[in-house]
């Protein structure tokens, strides 16, 4: 029992002194703080600019039936300006990608993307192997096609892959330009 009352003595006495202390710890001096806070309050404020009013925009539409040329269309330096009923001629010229055409799954991925691994060749037939940017591994052949520019296989060599890709002209027609995936270096 003497153990008990002793321990809760000592108990009493810790929370005694933690209590003391902190009153003691909110009754400080603050008369600093109080200074400061009146020096802040006293000094000038400064003047801050208004926000600028903003000027609402004003569009412009270029006329149609005017003989001026659109600025968004490329300079043709060294080449006659074609009128409008020609360039709508010229797009409607050359190849052109077929809409009904199901994509293949290599058509989904940048041509830059896809890397030339190797051949199999069986019965007089040759296959590339191709490696989509996921690791899977792609089987395909002469008349397939590959990226994002319309771009078909013409052929298929052990130094890599030639194509032909259709690309869109400002004009809204089409150029067909040669493209080819080089076998990675080390791979066979």
């Amino acid at each position: 029992m003497k153990a008990e009352n002793r321990l809760g003595s000592v108990f009493c006495v810790i929370a005694a002194v933690a209590v003391a202390t902190v009153v003691s710890g909110c009754s400080r001096n603050m008369s600093d703080l109080d200074k400061y806070v009146a020096e802040v309050k006293s000094r000038k404020s400064g003047h801050i600019e208004p926000i600028p009013e903003m000027k609402p925009f004003e569009s412009y539409t270029y006329p149609t039936n005017a003989n001026l040329r659109n600025p968004f269309q490329p300079l043709g330096f060294g080449q006659e300006a074609a009128s409008a009923p020609e360039q709508e001629q010229n797009a409607d010229a050359g190849p052109k990608p077929d809409p009904t055409r199901a994509k293949e799954a290599l058509e989904e991925y940048p041509l830059d993307s896809l890397s030339y691994v190797g051949t199999l060749t069986q019965n007089h037939s040759t296959w590339a192997l191709v490696r989509d940017p996921d690791g899977t591994i792609h089987r395909v052949s002469t008349g397939n096609y590959l990226g994002q520019n319309y771009g078909r296989i013409v052929a298929i060599t052990p130094q890599g892959i030639k194509l032909r890709e259709l690309v869109q002209k400002p004009n809204g027609g089409w150029l067909e330009r040669k493209n080819s995936i080089a076998l990675r270096d080390g791979q066979s």
